[in-house]
């Protein structure tokens, strides 16, 4: 994967978390992930 293919894996990531209105702390909670990292994507 490419820098440039993993750049558009992150953007869909949070097209899709608008789609369905869920926030970064939703899906951190769900990955059980820190806020923080989710954040950086």
């Amino acid at each position: 994967m490419t820098n440039s293919q993993q750049g558009e894996c992150y953007n869909r990531v949070k097209v899709v978390l608008v789609e369905q209105g869920k926030i970064s702390r939703w899906l951190a909670e769900q990955i059980d992930k820190c806020k923080n990292i989710v954040s950086r994507w």
